[in-house]
């Protein structure tokens, strides 16, 4: 599986933050797929996450390039007023996202910015993934929690991107596997009429759309 080989997400953080970006923080760092290419262009980047397992994938991806951290974006392991940039990569969702945006206000500097990147829940990508577990609300309440923050908004908008599977088969495997979940014949079932004429194209690419905001202290 291929997710957004044309690099449209890394072109989005890009276009929206200044050159070098000064010290840069990634909250969400997974398995480093972003991290690889902020690395490039991103000074004296930092990444946390709080699955050991992804931090571990990150470094081997990356090397000693960028420092690893393992922590929550709701409770961060530095002083205040340490970086430039800090940047939720598809990661706001899966915190409690007002506590994980103040601390990040705080750990940034007074004339530093905040790029939150989240998923959008009627994408055909999440729409696959709400079968098995459905974020939108999550999503929704990331959105709430921007709005409430008291950061001011400097920029919005979307990007559309792409997974490309070989197959059907290797969609619904990395469904299952993503979850943890054994095969389901009644969900795979689903899967297949969300997909409809899609279902037998190889290779197999589905639409997705990264949502983002650009926000500053006041």
């Amino acid at each position: 599986m291929q997710r957004d080989p044309e690099k449209e997400e890394t072109g989005l953080i890009r276009g929206c933050l200044s050159p070098g970006a000064g010290q840069t923080l990634e909250i969400g760092c997974g398995n480093g797929r972003l991290t690889a290419d902020l690395s490039r262009y991103a000074d004296n980047l930092v990444a946390v996450d709080s699955y050991m397992e992804d931090l571990v994938s990150a470094r081997r991806r990356i090397g000693t390039s960028v420092k690893f951290v393992a922590a929550l974006g709701e409770w961060l392991p530095f002083p205040a007023n340490s970086y430039d940039t800090v940047i939720f990569t598809l990661s706001l969702h899966h915190q409690k996202p007002h506590k994980a945006l103040r601390e990040a206000s705080r750990v940034l500097k007074d004339d530093g910015q905040i790029l939150v990147l989240e998923p959008v829940a009627d994408s055909p990508v999440s729409k696959l993934f709400a079968i098995l577990e459905d974020e939108s609300e999550k999503y929704a309440l990331a959105e709430i929690a921007i709005d409430s923050s008291g950061l001011k908004v400097i920029g919005t908008g979307s990007v559309r991107t792409r997974w490309v599977f070989e197959d059907a088969a290797e969609l619904v495997s990395h469904l299952f596997d993503y979850f943890g979940l054994e095969p389901d014949i009644e969900k795979e079932s689903i899967m297949m009429q969300l997909l409809g004429d899609l279902q037998g194209m190889e290779p197999l690419p589905i639409a997705d759309v990264t949502r983002f905001w650009l926000l500053r202290m006041w």
